[in-house]
């Protein structure tokens, strides 16, 4: 007996092929367990798919993957989608595990700061306990928007001082009103921080309060785009674009400049706090025929990559889908004033992943520093 066959025999007897049907009996039966992550659910399912001699193991995984989901909350808004690819419904299901995780810590975190104790906090522990929501109201509204201010104009009939008490205590399990309907379609990303209901790490504007902050985003006469990508990154309520876009349409000012926005400063960038929490991207080419589309992290200098059949919002989001799904979403996103990046388009899919979008002027392209280097090394690698 030859080497060969003797270890085909050992192969087989140790470790025999798993027939296809009990293969994919074991893929279908498999849901995402109790504490388990959308990562390590998703590699198992591509681990048990490879035994199942699927034509299309992408969109059999996709399948799984959402009716699997343990969130029915979650899975319902991925359905409801219609036509989606694997790597949109992973982006989808893991930004929505960020969020839940983030609310159970801040609400964890919120219980704890009521309780005395005589330990001194680390600088890392007072900079989490602070949260980054209070750094963003320092910057937009240092003398309105603050928790205690905030607070105080939720009183106790209002709409938004019963999303709050739902938000503490529970959601009804009955239909509800019209005007609760956007905060409901949100009730896995609402927490509550005295007495301010936050949405990651944008607060929820009462009603009296809406006029002021609007004034104050229009400081300066940024433009719609411009003001849109302000308030997405540190408030929100119901119909707030709506209210941005009618405010600029009766501002003859921003009408007289509408050609001609103010020009932006160059960006101090802060350090990132860690890998992937701020990318910046942007376009090379085209070089040799091809454009492509670069995307750097901040914190390790990562570069990806992606060439691009066509640069328009659509093929821009897919791009991002796959790399959210391979690292995960970032807290800031850097791009300049492109089309397919003011686009409301993108706006509103960076918004709904709770990223925050920071624009660079034109005339600053230093602003976005990281990616004109990358997209010049990126040239010179290709030539």
């Amino acid at each position: 007996m030859d080497w060969d066959t003797f270890a085909l025999i050992l192969r087989n007897h140790y470790a025999p092929a798993v027939p296809t049907l009990i293969g994919r009996h074991e893929f279908y039966q498999r849901d995402q367990r109790k504490g388990e992550s959308v990562g390590d659910f998703v590699a198992d399912l591509r681990n048990l798919g490879r035994l199942c001699g699927f034509t299309n193991l992408e969109e059999a995984m996709r399948d799984r993957v959402v009716l699997g989901l343990r969130d029915p909350t979650v899975q319902s808004k991925i359905m409801a989608k219609g036509d989606i690819t694997l790597a949109d419904s992973i982006a989808d299901a893991t930004a929505a595990e960020a969020t839940r995780k983030s609310a159970a810590w801040m609400r964890r975190a919120n219980g704890a700061n009521r309780q005395p104790t005589n330990e001194k906090a680390t600088p890392t522990e007072k900079y989490t306990s602070a949260t980054h929501h209070e750094d963003i109201e320092l910057k937009l509204f240092p003398h309105l928007h603050s928790q205690r201010k905030t607070s105080h104009w939720t009183p106790k009939k209002t709409c938004l001082a019963r999303v709050l008490g739902w938000v503490e205590r529970g959601w009804p399990q009955i239909e509800l009103n019209e005007i609760f309907k956007p905060f409901k379609n949100r009730q896995t990303e609402l927490f509550s921080q005295k007495g301010c209901i936050l949405w990651g790490d944008r607060v929820i504007i009462p009603a009296k309060l809406q006029k002021k902050v609007l004034q104050l985003l229009h400081n300066g006469h940024p433009g719609i785009v411009r003001m849109k990508a302000l308030a997405r990154s540190y408030a929100w309520w119901p119909g707030m674009d709506k209210q941005i876009e009618a405010w600029v349409a009766t501002c003859s000012k921003c009408q007289e400049t509408h050609s001609a926005p103010p020009r932006a400063s160059p960006t101090e960038w802060e350090t990132p706090r860690g890998p992937w929490s701020r990318i910046h991207i942007n376009f090379a080419g085209p070089t040799k025929g091809h454009t492509f589309l670069i995307t750097v992290d901040a914190y390790s200098n990562l570069l990806e990559v992606n060439k691009m059949k066509t640069t328009t919002t659509e093929a821009v989001i897919k791009k991002l889908n796959r790399l959210f799904a391979k690292h995960g979403l970032p807290d800031v996103l850097v791009s300049d004033n492109g089309p397919q990046f003011t686009a409301l388009a993108f706006e509103q899919y960076l918004a709904d992943r709770g990223i925050r979008h920071t624009l660079t002027s034109p005339v600053h392209p230093v602003a976005n520093g990281r990616a004109e280097r990358m997209v010049q090394f990126t040239k010179k690698t290709l030539q």
